[in-house]
């Protein structure tokens, strides 16, 4: 194998929760008078940063508090994020993985205790070496929390790889100077994916076939 380390992306890439995420963010687009919109809307404008994906959407945070938007949308999705699933076959790739020696671990933009608490659920924890998460719940960028990650595991980032689901996930892996694969099975569309010129897979099989190579 030529990666020995992959980082691993949690909403989108390993959990199933771009259906849940819409259905948040409608309730909370009418909370707020704002349009709601169909999934496959939101995943052609996702994007990164959050806020201006809203802003995008209408919301004015010259006159909504950024803050109080996070925490309805928080509130909310942790309310059902255990009705959500692993993406299909993402367990069996990091368990193939693991049974190989490579080392992975979870860089996310979720809040890192909410974080745990889904790692610990979904019993991945005994594949991982860190889980990574930040200290908010606003979902900012993840790219500082990477470098120090990188540095904690001391990889080689020639053997390392990040696998995420977003735009995001591409300039955290430039940041920490690895490789990158995207999954087109989360946040963002393939087509859309496929525009940040690294390899796009639709499906956990698909990856792994990729990382084996």
């Amino acid at each position: 194998m030529k990666y020995k380390c992959v980082i691993w992306d949690w909403n989108g890439t390993l959990l199933d929760d771009a259906a849940l995420s819409v259905e948040v963010f409608n309730k909370m687009c009418r909370n707020f008078g704002l349009p709601t919109i169909a999934l496959d809307t939101y995943r052609r404008e996702f994007k990164f940063p959050v806020s201006k994906f809203y802003e995008e959407h209408g919301y004015d945070f010259s006159k909504i508090d950024f803050q109080e938007v996070g925490r309805f949308y928080i509130s909310e999705y942790n309310k059902k994020r255990f009705k959500c699933s692993l993406q299909p076959g993402a367990y069996d790739a990091m368990k193939e993985l693991r049974a190989r020696g490579c080392r992975q671990s979870v860089l996310s933009a979720y809040e890192r205790n909410f974080l745990v608490k889904c790692v610990l659920r979904f019993e991945l924890d005994g594949f991982l070496d860190c889980v990574y998460g930040l200290d908010n719940i606003l979902a900012g960028s993840k790219i500082e929390l990477g470098k120090r990650l990188m540095a904690e595991l001391g990889a080689d980032p020639s053997e390392t790889i990040m696998v995420g689901d977003t735009d995001h996930d591409k300039a955290a892996a430039d940041a920490m100077g690895v490789d990158c694969a995207l999954l087109s099975v989360g946040h963002i569309c393939a087509e859309n994916l496929r525009k940040l010129g690294v390899p796009v897979f639709d499906s956990h099989a698909e990856l792994l076939r990729h990382l084996l190579a």
